[in-house]
């Protein structure tokens, strides 16, 4: 188990980097149980402050209960739209691009542009205490995105004419998970929501050290409760979009966008033009 690197990064907030891992902390704090519309409040102060803070937009959100994780994996159709000229230069050649969180939080498109990419609102039950996060994490994975929805006229105009098919989801995962060397990959739906606050499972643990909001043993239970927040919820004004995304995990922080070459993922697609 490597040192915990923890570093001030501007305009605010700390960098936390272990095992090759990285974690974007945006403010934490110890409550006192909370009822449901007293989470809600005190998340929705912080996101205000950040969004402030960091200049980036904010979204307002209604009242609703905190999300608990499940893990509903999704088995297709997966539908992809592109550009025409995109199909025709890259991916008819066998090119595929992997997305990041970086990119889509800066993307030039402003139709896919997603500031809150990687974000998150975590509650933490620890014995009588909430350990509160708020984070940017899933620095690790790669990430293609499709949708539910097929010969939509609103998805053409959005994202390209093509239409790309793929009625068997989880072998096109595998292939593209040994081409790249991933270690995992989940498929999932997007759900949307404007807080993106979810509750973990409670801890009961009489040993622990909330003092320290930063040991290896809080950050990973932060590690796994982020992945479904942070990659599979996004603000409601996507909602339009239904999305579905694989994410692959990674041995390190990926930095950029991952082109690769594999003819063999055509066989896997139906492609038509709009």
């Amino acid at each position: 188990m490597s040192k915990i690197q923890i570093k001030r990064i501007k305009p605010s907030g700390v960098e936390v980097i272990r095992d090759n891992r990285k974690l974007i902390v945006k403010g934490t704090a110890v409550t006192l149980p909370l009822d449901d519309k007293e989470v809600h409040t005190f998340f929705a102060a912080s996101n205000k402050f950040i969004s402030t803070v960091n200049q980036i937009p904010s979204h307002t959100s209604e009242f609703r209960e905190t999300m608990i994780m499940s893990n509903k994996q999704f088995d297709g159709p997966f539908v992809k739209y592109v550009k025409k000229d995109v199909y025709e230069k890259y991916i008819k050649k066998g090119n595929f691009q992997l997305g990041t969180i970086q990119y889509y939080q800066k993307v030039e498109n402003p139709k896919i542009r997603d500031e809150y990419e990687g974000f998150s609102n975590l509650l933490i039950p620890v014995n009588q205490y909430n350990l509160c996060y708020t984070t940017f994490s899933g620095f690790e994975y790669l990430i293609f995105c499709g949708t539910l929805t097929s010969n939509s006229v609103a998805h053409k105009d959005q994202f390209g004419e093509v239409q790309i098919t793929i009625p068997n989801i989880n072998s096109f995962a595998n292939a593209i998970q040994k081409s790249i060397g991933a270690k995992s990959y989940v498929i999932g739906r997007v759900s949307y929501d404007n807080l993106k606050l979810f509750k973990a499972n409670s801890i009961m643990a009489d040993n622990l050290d909330i003092d320290n909001l930063f040991t290896h043993e809080l950050l990973d239970y932060v590690d796994k409760f982020t992945l479904a927040p942070s990659l599979f919820v996004k603000p409601e004004a996507f909602n339009h979009e239904q999305e579905v995304r694989i994410v692959f995990e990674m041995n390190k922080v990926q930095k950029g966008p991952k082109i690769i070459n594999n003819l063999g993922l055509k066989s896997f697609m139906d492609v038509r033009y709009l």
